[in-house]
């Protein structure tokens, strides 16, 4: 069965089967957050999951970061997925990235606290990918590893010390490929294409979530490139 299904709030029905449970936390700065945790008994790793642009209709239960949340709860990793102030439930207004790293020091923190998570990995799906390679590159002491889903060629992302993996649509038509690779060579992190996909991932979502979620465990056993 694929592991991408529709994007809706709708998917909250669906829950249950992940194992999720709804969650309220603050970002560092006071606005309180609703996200999805999903814990496991078995690992120390722990993944906070970003969604895509709120404004655009992007939030936690966008197919893709669904995607990757399923993946990794079947190979026995915790997972935090949440949305961004002024998405969803999620109280105060959206910021243009300004603010947002501050909700995701939120999510790691809470991690940290719940689940005594010893390692955290932060997964970002376009704006969402923004964001986790803004935050690596403000508190790199705060995280472990970061995934980034076409991302946008930031100069944040660039400057990841991390070990990091770069999935691209290979016809994306909102973050050019020749640049993100670009951007992803010069963080020497692992680059990726995923045939046939465009921004959206409509086609390639199941390859996304198998990918990130095998890199995932891979860096956790210790035998990830960095």
């Amino acid at each position: 069965s694929s592991l991408c299904g529709p994007s809706s709030a709708a998917m909250a029905s669906l829950t249950p089967d992940h194992g999720e449970q709804l969650v309220k936390f603050a970002a560092e700065d006071g606005p309180l957050l609703e996200g999805l945790l999903h814990t496991t008994s078995t690992s120390d790793v722990a993944v906070v999951c970003l969604h895509p642009h709120p404004l655009m209709g992007g939030d936690m239960y966008s197919a893709v970061v669904g995607g990757v949340v399923k993946a990794l709860g079947k190979l026995g990793i915790t997972t935090l997925r949440f949305n961004f102030r002024g998405a969803g439930a999620s109280q105060g207004m959206h910021t243009k990235g300004a603010k947002e790293p501050l909700d995701v020091a939120g999510a790691v923190a809470f991690l940290k606290q719940q689940v005594q998570a010893k390692r955290v990995l932060v997964m970002g799906y376009s704006f969402g990918a923004a964001m986790a390679a803004a935050y690596a590159r403000q508190r790199p002491g705060d995280l472990d590893a970061v995934v980034a889903v076409a991302p946008p060629p930031t100069e944040d992302l660039t400057r990841v010390t991390k070990p990091m993996l770069v999935l691209a649509a290979e016809h994306d038509e909102v973050m050019p490929v020749d640049k993100v690779e670009e951007a992803a060579h010069k963080a020497s992190a692992e680059f990726r294409i995923v045939p046939g996909a465009d921004h959206m991932f409509y086609f390639g979502c199941h390859e996304v979530a198998t990918a990130a979620s095998e890199w995932v465990a891979g860096w956790a056993s210790g035998g990830a490139k960095l």
